[in-house]
């Protein structure tokens, strides 16, 4: 089975930059987390590349567990202090400020993930950065929660260099356990806060970057937009359609009112242009879902009940009726006779 699937469950393998160093100074050898996971390790070597995020949070959970290191997120994402900036990051670097970077980050942010969003709010004189996810989760996100604040934490200390004020940084969830994390941030970091959140003073959002340049950020801001309009303006609907489906399906944003409105086409409108290319957009949804499904179960070992929550199911039993409607076999059935 070859299918590829774009889609919020997957993340660019940009994101492993550093993993392996992170493991090495642990005294470890990335190569068998990967393998235990089921990656290819030489997935380090192709940052453009997409993987599912299920695997890569388990491969956070595991490198922590493996090496009794309850900060491991926070470690990989501190090496991205050296990583390469692709198209995205670009555009962040080449911005006026921070405030300007936050409005581009909300425009372009598709373009890299649809995994995880961050808002600003501006409070009593502080910037306060949250991060969030765009579909609740019920397995331990811990790690990646470290590993992408911490990420975009190091994104403003590369921006503003000697002038990045963090007054402090705050996580929803208990600490994992000991850890350096004052000296790793900075700053001061607490937990079982209200989110998972860093702030500066607001008067640092629009302290001009050294990096910025505006002719750039122009030619840059064109190749994303390019980028975007491949996507939206396809020769075809029903391409289109699912790409926004599957970013929809885990929020339980994928039904025909949303997607027409995204599309900013009439229900009726949409359902026909379907129907034109010879698909509902009910059979589009399930084909979606099920396409979904069969590439976890082929390439993962992650629970049914994940698979059923990831594809917008709110029960199991309601995912395992209509996966066999669909092929023929239960779930466990399927897995059991692709695998080879």
């Amino acid at each position: 089975m070859t299918t590829q699937i774009i889609s919020p469950l997957q993340v660019r393998a940009s994101n492993l930059f550093g993993f392996d160093q992170a493991v090495r100074g642990l005294g470890g050898d990335h190569r068998p987390l990967f393998e235990e996971i089921g990656l290819d390790p030489t997935l380090l070597e192709r940052p453009n590349d997409l993987f599912a995020f299920v695997d890569f949070n388990r491969l956070l959970n595991l490198g922590a567990e493996r090496y009794n290191c309850p900060y491991f997120g926070v470690l990989c994402a501190k090496m991205h202090e050296n990583a390469p900036f692709d198209t995205f990051l670009q555009i962040i670097k080449r911005s006026p400020n921070l405030a300007a970077a936050q409005e581009l980050s909300d425009r372009y942010r598709g373009l890299e993930s649809e995994v995880t969003t961050f808002k600003l709010v501006v409070e009593e004189g502080l910037a306060i950065v949250h991060r969030l996810y765009n579909a609740p989760f019920q397995f331990d996100t811990r790690q990646h929660r470290f590993f992408t604040l911490t990420r975009a934490f190091v994104l403003g200390q590369l921006l503003l260099k000697d002038a990045w004020r963090p007054q402090s940084v705050s996580f929803s969830f208990s600490q994992p356990g000991p850890g350096p994390f004052e000296r790793l941030f900075g700053t001061p970091v607490y937990f079982n806060r209200e989110a998972d959140s860093y702030c500066f003073p607001e008067q640092d959002l629009y302290k001009p970057l050294q990096s910025s340049d505006e002719e750039l950020l122009d030619i840059l801001q064109n190749h994303a937009e390019q980028l975007k309009k491949t996507f939206e303006l396809g020769a075809k609907l029903q391409p289109v359609v699912r790409k926004l489906i599957q970013q929809g399906l885990s929020s339980g944003n994928a039904d025909l009112d949303r997607i027409s409105q995204l599309l900013k086409m009439h229900p009726r409108a949409l359902q026909r242009g379907l129907l034109k290319e010879g698909i509902s957009f009910k059979n589009l949804v399930l084909k979606t879902r099920m396409d979904i499904a069969q590439e976890l179960l082929l390439n993962s070992d992650i629970s049914l009940t994940e698979i059923s929550e990831l594809i917008g199911y709110s029960e199991l039993s309601a995912f395992s009726r209509a996966f066999k409607k669909y092929s023929n076999h239960s779930p466990e059935q399927w897995r059991a006779l692709s695998t080879p």
